[in-house]
């Protein structure tokens, strides 16, 4: 909520918040794979 505040473009704190979570989910299915 904060960055939203920051920013003040809902929209671009969401972009921001999907390619971590996409990072995040990189980052767990290479360590499964390991």
């Amino acid at each position: 909520e904060l960055i939203v505040g920051r920013i003040g473009k809902p929209t671009v704190a969401v972009e921001v918040g999907r390619r971590i979570m996409k990072n995040e989910k990189k980052q767990i299915m290479e360590a499964i794979e390991k």
